[in-house]
């Protein structure tokens, strides 16, 4: 008697559930994506004129998430004409997380702003950009 109570709460069990017995387990959570952040600190003004082309400098600072510790190969892209950008360090390790950009204007540059792009690369996750402007002061000759 008692298995046949016993057989008739598992019938019952199983038709409440929609009678099948498989056993239903939701897909784990996706592991995190390693990813980076990317600030700048604008640069001071670049003064040029009479003497030759002063530089200025500014700082890319990287925020490493989700355990990424990969290396980052710093660029600049869509400088103005005649200007230079170069980064020191120009590759992030894993224990570095920032890096200066000397920015050097042109001789004979126009006073005003200029803008480029500062991209930091890393294989396996997605690219970050931010837009750093300079100012550019022209001396007057005597």
């Amino acid at each position: 008697m008692i298995r046949t109570h016993w057989r008739l709460l598992s019938t019952l069990a199983l038709a409440a559930c929609g009678g099948d017995d498989t056993l239903i387990i939701p897909p784990p959570e996706p592991p995190p994506t390693p990813s980076i952040l990317l600030t700048v600190a604008q640069p001071g003004p670049v003064t040029a004129g009479v003497n030759a082309p002063q530089g200025s400098t500014g700082t890319a600072t990287i925020m490493r998430s989700e355990g990424f510790n990969g290396s980052i190969t710093m660029s600049a892209e869509s400088v103005p004409n005649g200007w230079s950008v170069s980064f020191s360090p120009a590759v992030l390790s894993a224990d570095v997380n920032s890096t200066l950009a000397l920015v050097t204007a042109p001789a004979g540059v126009v006073a005003g702003s200029y803008s480029f792009i500062v991209r930091a690369t890393a294989i396996g996750i997605t690219t970050a950009t931010r837009e750093m402007t300079v100012s550019a002061n022209v001396e007057q000759g005597n």
